[in-house]
């Protein structure tokens, strides 16, 4: 037993005691003034002895009472002191647990520039009014469409553009900086997508796509889906990892994950998409030393996020 708890046991016996030689001591006064001839101890214990029943019958539920109430503290303390030790235990394990989990997580965005592929853009697959820099890294949306070759690979209705290369293996990874554009599409596509006329941008013609448009983030899935995101997407990293048939973006600003498509069974070459609605803003494709900033990109692909149903291209 601890002490305090000896301590708490011992205190009503002590009580008990002092009750009973105040007794005694009371009863030892009176008898010294009316039999001074008698022990007055003894004539003491003779009148607690002899005392009626009432008065031993509240003196022992008195006793019997005091002993129950510092049990019953002495038990609260001891829950007390054990709640408080398990709390602190519940918040080291607590703070262990968070501090695993972001261990976890830089342990996953561990592979960054090995995946890093530098994007540019491929002139000949660009709208007539989409207009690429010198170093084919941004492209703007002009007010007028340009006179260019009516070529098989230029889209020739929807405003868009593709990345010159293209991939048929590996993991890649890109970021996009479209802060202060209203509306956009970046992801990938296959290789041979059709590029004349309008097309609905969904896996099922072969396009991996997210968008911006109307103030509203979307999925450009069959049925869409709308993505609450919490702020607005300044910079967006996307993640291809083609033997997995994997796409997700990425928001740069915390490195959050934003969405992963549908998990798709590539047969075919994919490109960098890219698609620019209005007229505000350029969207500019960061360099691959430069751009991710030492941002990683995660280790074993979208494992990290739940895996859609396969799909056949």
């Amino acid at each position: 037993m601890e002490p305090a708890a000896a301590l708490h046991f011992s205190l009503p016996a002590s009580l008990l005691l002092l009750l009973l030689l105040l007794l005694l001591s009371l009863c030892a006064l009176v008898s010294e003034s009316f039999m001074p001839s008698a022990s007055p101890w003894m004539v003491a214990l003779a009148v607690i002895l002899t005392a009626s029943p009432w008065m031993v019958s509240m003196t022992v539920i008195l006793a019997v009472f005091i002993i129950f109430m510092a049990v019953s503290i002495c038990c609260i303390k001891k829950l007390q002191r054990e709640k408080k030790i398990l709390s602190g235990e519940k918040k080291v394990e607590q703070e262990e647990k968070e501090i695993a989990q972001q261990l976890q997580e830089e342990l996953r965005w561990r592979r960054t520039f090995l995946h890093a592929a530098d994007v540019v853009l491929d002139p000949d697959t660009a709208h007539p009014e989409l207009f690429l820099s010198e170093d084919r890294r941004s492209v703007r949306r002009g007010p007028y469409r340009q006179r260019v070759p009516d070529n098989p690979e230029r889209f020739d209705s929807q405003p868009c553009v593709l990345g010159w290369e293209s991939f048929a293996s590996g993991k890649h990874y890109w970021e996009v900086e479209v802060e202060n554009v209203m509306v956009w599409t970046v992801g990938v596509c296959r290789h041979s997508v059709e590029r004349k006329g309008e097309v609905l941008l969904i896996p099922q013609n072969g396009f991996w796509t997210l968008e911006m448009f109307g103030n509203q983030y979307r999925a450009l899935s069959s049925p869409e889906r709308i993505l609450p995101l919490k702020e607005s997407l300044c910079r967006v990293g996307v993640f291809l990892d083609y033997e997995a048939g994997d796409v997700s973006f990425y928001n740069m600003r915390d490195r959050s994950h934003i969405y992963t498509c549908p998990r798709s069974a590539f047969t075919v070459p994919v490109r960098p998409f890219f698609r620019l609605g209005s007229d505000d803003s350029p969207i500019y494709i960061c360099p691959a030393l430069t751009g991710a900033n030492g941002v990683m990109v995660p280790e074993e692909g979208l494992t990290l996020h739940r895996v859609g149903t396969h799909q056949s291209l």
